[in-house]
């Protein structure tokens, strides 16, 4: 029988990925693998679901018709596989439902994390909190540290700083949950990269020297040096009054206050000509003068001079409030892991923080001391592992399972394999972890590590679309010189062309039609009529046709569903969206507020607001009970 490799593939839109997963493990059961030694992870549950029913489905059809037998039997690579062999790999799954390991990822650290709570430093049970649960948690935790002066004035200043400037400084109405998210995200932050050389730093921002660094000379110096020049300068009325409100405002200015002032607009075209003033051929416009204004070299380098001051000033302050911030995070997460995490309160984003190797120690797999024994358990070790969207992989939950896939990957004798599928390109979990680059780490490691055949495949037929729309995807994504307009940090541009293939149509798409359409309208309230008259063009229902229309928000979700519907189309218009028909009366707040105080006592918001509403006769009259 054919030993079974190592595999990575890169697998895009539409090319199969379900399809790859699915076969994966139907042919590592007629391999004859024991169903459950295989764990197959994702992670959502629907995914899961879909790939669960995908294996049934294929196995059932398969072992019901000879075709399809036939069929599957060339896909997954043993031609030899019949009716009976179906019958037996169907029959074998399921018997082992009880047993198997098809999943969140999620699912897989709680169910680890339950069998190894004291290993890990729990005191036996734990319980997942709620929405509710964490933010008190994280609310009474900063609150304690602040009570007990645990932490310095300077760092509790830092983090209110950094809120303000997440919020752009506007008063939330529900501060302390706009506060409370902020936290979470710094929490969550620190959690992921809590080592103190990696905040604030400027050497790891600029390894080659920090280009911003203040002069010796004072700002109001610097400003005065500049005004010396301004008057010969010549310029019209209105410009000549704006650069002398940015002179006045500079004078006084520092970091943490409004950097622009009064003369926002002028400002704005200065820090956009500050490469030009360095080279002295700065030249701009004001207003609705079309008139260029060209400055004098001396005038440009001196305002230059002023503009590096600010920026530098404002970017050291950063910098030592981005460290001040990691002190009070680090205080904080001591605090909570005491108080919180090993009482046994989690998250899920502390699953595989718990689970990960700390201070070098290997608990999951390897061979050291620590080793947690997992063949007896786990009710049975895994010898094949099957990830799923790999690029949504953060770094803590891949060290969670490294030193177990390790093990597989440089198993030589072929008995146990690593299967993982993913695109860098739908990497869209960034923002809590998700890392895309460890798909080219991981493939990099595995390549040399020896062991077991290890094999890196891209898929990039599309099976979900025709050759137009494939045409504008290419014509859009291909160029990195039109995509780097878009990209403000210069780097996302090169490392998606570094990822980039052509997509094409796959056999069964390849000679259907399509249509692809760019359209711009003048004002944005005709948006909504443009999409009604296409769809009254399309009649999508007539032409059986299946019809979606995306949008960026469910505001615009509500607004555009209730503009089809009053155009008389003809047509069900169903709006899928986050919407919440019971908070958006005063009966259904105060409903809210009561089953909230029911289930949480201890909130008070909720409670003072039943006590406005008829449901005040509800609250028991002594208000400990």
């Amino acid at each position: 029988m054919n030993r079974i490799p190592n595999m990575m593939i890169r697998a895009s839109a539409g090319s199969g990925k379900t399809f790859q997963l699915t076969n994966r493990f139907i042919r590592l059961l007629l391999h004859g693998e024991a169903p459950e030694r295989i764990i197959a992870l994702t992670f959502t549950r629907k995914a899961a679901g879909e790939f669960f029913e995908g294996i049934l489905d294929k196995l059932a059809k398969a072992a019901s018709d000879p075709a399809e037998a036939a069929d599957l039997a060339k896909s997954v690579g043993h031609h030899e596989a019949g009716l009976v062999e179906f019958r037996v790999a169907l029959r074998r799954l399921v018997d082992s439902m009880g047993h198997l390991s098809l999943g969140t990822i999620d699912s897989f650290f709680h169910r680890v994390l339950g069998l190894f709570s004291t290993e890990f430093g729990l005191g036996g049970q734990f319980e997942m909190m709620d929405e509710f649960e964490k933010e008190q948690a994280r609310l009474s935790v900063l609150e304690q540290l602040l009570a007990n002066r645990q932490v310095k004035k300077t760092e509790q200043d830092d983090l209110i700083k950094s809120y303000q400037l997440a919020t752009a400084g506007k008063n939330d109405r529900n501060f302390v949950g706009s506060f409370a998210k902020h936290l979470e995200d710094c929490h969550e932050l620190f959690l992921r990269v809590p080592g103190e050389g990696r905040w604030g730093d400027p050497a790891r921002i600029w390894p080659g020297g920090n280009p911003w660094v203040r002069e010796k000379a004072e700002l109001p110096e610097l400003v005065a040096d500049w005004c010396e020049h301004l008057e010969a300068e010549g310029f019209g009325k209105g410009v000549h009054k704006a650069f002398c409100g940015i002179a006045d405002h500079l004078m006084s200015w520092m970091p943490g206050k409004d950097l622009f002032g009064k003369s926002k607009t002028m400002l704005i075209r200065a820090f956009e000509g500050f490469g030009a003033m360095l080279l002295g051929d700065w030249e701009f416009n004001y207003g609705n003068a079309k008139a260029m204004n060209r400055p004098s070299v001396a005038f440009g380098h001196k305002l230059a001079r002023v503009l590096r001051y600010c920026i530098a000033w404002e970017l050291e302050a950063r910098l030592d409030r981005t460290r001040g911030i990691h002190g009070l995070l680090n205080a904080f997460e001591k605090e909570y892991d005491s108080r919180v995490r090993r009482a046994g309160r989690l998250m899920f984003s502390d699953l595989p923080l718990l689970l990960a190797p700390a201070g070098g120690r290997v608990l999951l797999g390897g061979k050291g001391p620590d080793r947690l024994d997992l063949e007896f358990r786990l009710d049975g070790a895994f010898d094949h592992w099957l990830l799923d969207e790999f690029q949504d992989t953060s770094t803590v939950q891949w060290r969670a399972v490294a030193n177990l896939v390790d093990e597989v990957v440089q198993d030589a004798s072929g008995e146990r394999t690593f299967f993982c599928v993913g695109d860098q390109k739908q990497s869209i979990y960034q923002w809590r972890g998700g890392d895309p680059q460890l798909f080219d780490r991981v493939e990099a490691f595995y390549s040399q590590a020896g062991g077991g055949e290890f094999i890196a495949d891209s898929l990039n037929k599309s099976w979900r679309s025709c050759p137009d729309v494939l045409k504008m995807v290419n014509n859009v994504f291909r160029d990195a010189a039109k995509l780097a307009p878009f990209d403000e940090n210069r780097t996302a541009a090169s490392r998606w062309s570094g990822v980039w293939r052509e997509h094409e149509s796959a056999d069964n798409r390849a000679e259907d039609k399509g249509h692809s359409l760019y359209l711009q309208v003048d004002d944005e309230e005709d948006r909504w009529p443009v999409v009604a008259q296409l769809l009254e063009e399309l009649q999508p229902i007539k032409n059986r046709l299946e019809c979606a229309i995306l949008v960026q928000s469910n505001k615009a979700v509500r607004e555009l569903v209730n503009h089809l519907r009053g155009a008389g189309l003809g047509m069900p218009i169903i709006g899928e969206s986050a919407t919440t028909p019971g908070a958006d009366n005063t009966l259904g707040r105060a409903l809210l507020s009561l089953f909230r105080a029911a289930s949480h006592p201890e909130d008070r918001f909720s409670i003072g607001h039943l006590r406005l509403t008829p449901l005040a006769k509800l609250l028991p009259a002594d208000s400990t009970e």
